[in-house]
């Protein structure tokens, strides 16, 4: 009789089938554990008795990516990228070349000019300084590279970034970038940027957690920059057509390796490409710039600003046009003549009457 009575009961984990209102329902109950009685245990405790807070939602996300910040913050933010740039001296390597020297045919003999080069990739914290809003996956992260941006993105990023400082800041091309990323002239030759040990410079699959990390925690390579092989690619400014017929089908590179990579996709040599409005969690950029002074542009218009005051006569007073340059200018110390060392062989005011008298004992013959 007991056994019979056991059989009719559902055993943990089997399925019941319920009828309500000549409705057939079938649930399964999830067997008793210790486990789980032990987590629904330290779950209360945690929470003090408390009920927990709902997930964020999306709007909630996003207002977070796009806190302002404040006009002070954002110009020491700038400033300090501007202070990161990197002097990289002009040279002739060969482009392409892998450390064992294989896939000799796609070498090519580059000569490149002087350029600067920013120690860093482009934080989250610079982005929206400049564009007042983060895309980032990992976007809680202010010291860790900006990503999901395209490289349409990027030309309005360094647009508005231009207008902010007067600089003539771009991406660096795809031959500044391998020259960088080797060393340049102080180059050893090795096959990640700075070390044949990905692990010492670069975070990449093997060590990154499946996530970004905060810029220059590795180290840097001949040159002092950071990152050049993994964390996240990083867009160049060079655009191939993919095809003859349709010029219009365009491609940019991207370089470096990152978080995601194996160690081999992260080699100095290696270059990939995508279109231009795509973007990734795991792709991002990284400034360069032909020179760090003010643009001409910059420096016409603030002149042509400079109001001319006039005397009754009509004549232009002086002005202090000190105040209207480029800081960079300002504290560029102005050498004022000396009276003593002036020549007297010229007919200034002061030595006028003196080289006439001097002329007029002459033919006297005194």
């Amino acid at each position: 009789m007991l056994i019979a009575l056991m059989a009719l009961l559902p055993m943990s984990g089997e399925a019941q089938t319920i009828s309500r209102n000549k409705k057939t329902y079938t649930t399964k109950t999830p067997p008793k554990t210790e486990k789980t009685t032990k987590s629904k245990q330290s779950d209360s405790s945690n929470s003090g008795g408390k009920s927990k807070k709902p997930p964020k939602t999306t709007s909630q996300q996003s207002s977070s990516r796009s806190k302002g910040m404040t006009q002070a913050q954002k110009k020491q933010i700038i400033q300090q990228a501007i202070d990161d740039m990197v002097f990289v001296e002009g040279g002739t390597f060969s482009m392409g070349l892998e450390a064992d020297g294989t896939h000799i045919s796609s070498v090519k003999q580059v000569t490149l000019s002087s350029f600067y080069i920013c120690k860093y990739e482009v934080t989250q914290e610079l982005w929206q300084a400049v564009m007042d809003r983060n895309p980032s996956i990992f976007y809680n992260h202010p010291k860790n590279p900006v990503e999901c941006v395209s490289w349409d993105d990027c030309q309005t990023f360094i647009s508005k970034l231009n207008k902010m400082t007067g600089k003539e800041f771009r991406l660096p091309t795809e031959e500044e970038w391998e020259y960088a990323a080797r060393g340049g002239k102080k180059s050893q030759g090795y096959k990640y940027a700075g070390s044949n040990d990905l692990s010492l410079v670069g975070w990449y699959d093997g060590n990154s957690g499946n996530k970004t990390h905060a810029v220059g925690t590795k180290l840097p390579n001949e040159l002092g920059i950071f990152d050049m092989s993994g964390n996240v690619y990083e867009w160049c400014s060079s655009r191939h057509s993919l095809s003859r017929r349709d010029p219009a089908w365009i491609v940019c590179v991207y370089r470096g390796g990152s978080w995601f990579s194996y160690d081999c996709w992260c080699e100095v040599w290696e270059s990939y490409t995508m279109s231009p409005s795509d973007e990734l969690n795991r792709l991002g950029l990284r400034l360069a710039a032909n020179t760090l002074s003010v643009s001409t542009k910059e420096q016409s218009s603030s002149e042509s600003a400079a109001p001319q005051k006039k005397d009754p006569f009509g004549n232009v007073k002086d002005i202090d046009y000190d105040k209207y340059l480029p800081k960079d200018n300002k504290d560029k110390d102005k050498k004022k003549p000396d009276t003593n060392d002036q020549d007297l062989r010229k007919p200034t005011k002061n030595n006028k009457t003196k080289m006439s008298n001097d002329v007029n004992n002459d033919q006297h013959g005194k």
